[in-house]
């Protein structure tokens, strides 16, 4: 009797969810229980045996495992649109997500803070016509937040803070953090305040990517004006939104060359953030602060070709002279800017069909506090 209800139960769940949100969805194999006091579904994992908490409801559930395919070779264009002064909201925003349309979420750097952003642009061109800011919230347990991904399938924010290094995920619509991603073992040879300064999380929500900003101990030197240096693109998968991240690749990637002196003791050029683009092209945003006639901030974008890289997850060195690095195509060049560009991600479908990317700036020790936007193009 007991088993004919809970599939009766399950039947009604089933023929009921056109009454969800759009973005909810039916998991049917996982489901243990459902919390009416906070409307969440509660599902045990297989593996761990570890329960999740989620708002999400899925039928579709994929039982093959997650393969990295090479993306198939098409090249990008950035048309550059053009950038605008932002005011109202924090100064030091680190990064930045997307979760629908013109509703964005922006990271300080201090104090694990977030902040909802309304921008809005022309359909037509992608040039940015306002930006307001709304509420902001604290992520649970954040110090220094240098990353921030919008998960579609469970309605989380992911957060990569320098302090650890640790890989968060957090409830939207308070913040409370309810999962920690595994991360390789190489991340604890970050060196200090260099370390995940990027996330990135695929449109499908099956694909994560995650990034140190400059070389790790013992992967060589940092890049200077005569040689680069390689920090390491890690990938993570999962079959579905209950299945934990799992490390799926890691890949050395080239850090170009210093353009500029030391300015004050300081001069770096590193990543600050990567855009997983929905065919699984990797974006990747350098960032350089040197001096040059004057101290300035330096900005590029580059898109990713894994074809022929080695997979350096097993390595404990990327000094190994067999080792060969993914190959990168500039799409975007910066030069002699006081805007500080460290969050990058991809914006809605504009009307001629291209893909509207934007970077955020870091507006702290009196850099612009801008935001850029490009129509990104095939």
């Amino acid at each position: 009797m007991k088993k004919q209800l809970l599939w009766i139960i399950l039947g009604i769940l089933l023929l009921s969810t056109t009454v969800f949100a759009a973005e909810d969805r039916v998991l049917l194999n996982n489901v243990c229980s459902y919390d009416r006091s906070d409307h969440m579904f509660v599902y045990r994992l297989t593996d761990s045996g570890a329960e999740v908490r989620s708002n999400i409801v899925d039928t579709m559930v994929t039982t093959q495992p997650v393969i990295f395919q090479v993306p198939s070779g098409v090249s990008y264009t950035l048309v550059p649109v053009g950038n605008v002064s932002r005011e109202g909201g924090p100064s030091d925003l680190s990064a930045i997500t997307c979760v629908s349309n013109d509703t964005y979420w922006a990271a300080s750097d201090s104090g694990g803070v977030v902040c909802e952003m309304k921008v809005t642009v022309d359909d037509r061109s992608g040039k940015i016509t306002g930006c307001r800011f709304g509420r902001m919230m604290k992520l649970e347990d954040c110090k220094d937040i240098e990353g921030l991904a919008f998960d579609p399938l469970t309605y989380m924010l992911w957060a990569s803070d320098e302090v650890g290094p640790v890989i968060s995920g957090h409830r939207l619509k308070d913040g409370r953090r309810l999962l920690d991603l595994s991360l390789p073992d190489c991340y604890s040879r970050c060196r200090a305040n260099l370390s995940l300064e990027s996330l990135t999380i695929r449109e499908d929500g099956l694909e994560m990517w995650t990034c140190n900003e400059a070389a790790l101990e013992g992967d060589g030197a940092l890049s200077a004006k005569k040689s680069t240096s390689l920090v390491r693109l890690s990938r993570f998968v999962r079959k579905d939104c209950v299945s934990p991240w799992r490390p799926a690749g890691q890949w050395a990637y080239p850090v170009g060359r210093l353009h500029g002196g030391t300015f004050r003791g300081v001069q770096l050029r590193g990543v600050s953030d990567l855009c997983v683009l929905p065919d699984g092209t990797l974006l990747v945003l350098e960032r350089e602060f040197s001096w040059n006639v004057i101290p300035c901030f330096r900005s590029r974008i580059y898109q990713v070709r894994f074809s022929g890289a080695t997979d350096v997850t097993k390595r404990k060195s990327l000094k190994d002279p067999d080792i060969i690095p993914v190959c990168r195509r500039r799409l975007w060049v910066d030069d002699g800017t006081f805007a500080n560009y460290e969050g990058m991600c991809l914006g809605k479908t504009l009307s001629d069909g291209s893909r509207l990317l934007l970077l955020v700036s870091d507006g702290d020790d009196n850099a612009g506090e801008r935001l850029y936007s490009f129509r990104l193009q095939k």
